[in-house]
């Protein structure tokens, strides 16, 4: 009798056809900052923790230090999804921004948000660290000078040691000699910083100089953002509009979206207008955007929710190119400005890339990136043929379609080329598709164009002529 013999009725289920791609999730923020007073149980140091949009997780973290007061302007934004890591408040500022900055192979401070996708299934898209991202550092080490390269090395640890924290540099050789070392972190609070220079050579001497640097932060938040396709929302200087374009122009990434003043709010304990940080506020507005609309939508023109002032003013119109909001926004600089409430007014990265200059661009392609490549993890491991080939391409082009339907993309196509999946590529498992797309930029520039027609007064003259002859 044969081993699959059946008097009956059976079902098989199929496995073919294409799957719907489940659109990324953008609008996670990620936020770092301290809260002295919080409790130790619920808010461990240096771990991501969730909060789901709920106000009363947040009062466990008491009243001090910059996370209960960050939360409170990102959650009366919306009722975000936010990834919160604590870190301890160190004896000083320097101290404290070291914490902060963190370190990569513990997963210390923002490099703890790394951990939040495996351990929390949230990963997050916007990052902040309100007031840790502001500082230009002046007492920085902000480049090393190699007097003698030394011989014989084929490795060499740079390690720089003084009064300050967070400095980290790297040695680059060259046959055996140290030709150059290229500081990654600039720290801060040096006034004297000697750099040590170990490995299987000799030789080698250098020193280290100190002045202006980039914000310590900001650098170590760089690498993450990248991994994690996520924007850093710094806080810039606060002071004035040539301050806010300087820092400005310590970068050049499409990751970064940064607005000057801080905003004043109202302090309950003290009883009168405080500066706050920008960046809680900027990422709920993002979130909510995100929310409302989609991440194709540029988060320029929202109203801020608590804002009461600004740190300065600042001068604005929608047709005086020389207004200072006008020169913050030419210069990639977001801001603040009063019309009809406080509105965020910017929509440039810190990118001089002319094809991402725009945030939304950036996260858009961010989210079709993400989406296709978890949308279509069931194809792995597949065995080569027609149907898996096309099944994948048919999931990915649906995808695109509805992107295009809700207007987040202008159009976009998948193909499979022969030339670039030879048979030595296919027999070696690897399959290549191609596909594009386009995301739509924001409407940064309306112009109307304003012509003289004379012809209009015989109009007038031929009604008024009909008119007074019917009289």
């Amino acid at each position: 009798m044969p081993a699959d013999f059946l008097h009956g009725i059976e079902t098989v289920e199929g496995n073919d056809g294409s799957r719907p791609i489940k659109r990324a999730r953008m609008s996670v923020i990620g936020i770092v900052g301290t809260a002295p007073d919080a409790d130790g149980v619920a808010w461990p140091l240096n771990t991501p923790v969730p909060v789901y949009g709920n106000r009363r997780a947040v009062a466990q973290l008491g009243t001090r230090g910059t996370l209960p007061a960050a939360l409170s302007a990102i959650l009366n934004q919306i009722g975000a999804l936010i990834v919160v890591v604590r870190v301890v408040e160190g004896a000083s500022v320097a101290g404290t921004m070291s914490a902060v900055a963190g370190y990569g192979p513990a997963r210390t401070g923002v490099h703890a948000l790394l951990r939040a996708g495996p351990d929390l299934g949230l990963t997050p898209r916007i990052l902040i660290a309100p007031s840790f991202t502001s500082i230009r550092p002046s007492d920085g080490v902000s480049g090393v000078a190699v007097s003698a390269g030394g011989q014989g090395y084929t490795w060499a640890n740079v390690a720089i040691e003084g009064d300050g924290v967070g400095a980290g540099a790297e040695a680059v050789i060259v046959d055996g000699a140290i030709q150059a070392i290229n500081v990654f972190k600039a720290g801060m609070g040096y006034t004297q910083a000697n750099v040590v220079i170990t490995g299987n050579g000799a030789g080698a001497q250098a020193a280290a100089t100190l002045g202006l640097c980039r914000n310590p932060v900001v650098s170590n938040l760089q690498g993450i953002a990248q991994r994690l396709r996520a924007i850093i929302v710094p806080d810039l200087p606060n002071t004035t509009t040539r301050a806010a374009i300087d820092y400005r122009r310590d970068w050049n990434s499409a990751r970064i979206y940064g607005a000057d003043p801080w905003p004043r709010v109202w302090d309950v304990l003290s009883g009168g207008l405080v500066s706050m940080p920008a960046s809680p506020f900027v990422a709920g507005a993002i979130a909510a955007r995100d929310n409302q609309s989609g991440a194709h939508w540029s988060p320029s023109s929202m109203e801020i929710n608590g804002v009461k002032g600004l740190s300065r003013p600042i001068d604005h119109s929608l047709f005086d190119q020389t207004a200072e909001s006008q020169v913050l926004n030419g210069a990639d600089v977001t801001t603040f400005v009063r019309e009809d409430g406080f509105r965020l007014f910017g929509n440039r990265t810190f990118s001089t890339d002319p094809a991402w200059t725009f945030l939304s661009v950036r996260r858009t392609a961010d989210l079709v990136h993400e989406s296709v490549e978890k949308g279509v993890a069931w194809a792995l491991d597949r065995p080569f043929s027609v149907r898996n080939l096309v099944e994948v391409a048919d999931s990915v082009n649906d995808f695109i379609r509805t992107l295009k339907t809700e207007e987040a993309t202008l159009g976009g196509k998948v193909w499979f080329d022969p030339a670039e999946n030879t048979k030595d590529k296919i027999l070696s498992g690897q399959w290549t598709y191609d596909f594009d797309m386009e995301p739509p930029p924001p409407a940064e520039r309306i112009t109307f164009r304003v012509h003289r027609n004379g012809d209009y007064v015989d109009d007038v003259v031929t009604a008024a002529a009909a008119r007074i002859a019917a009289l």
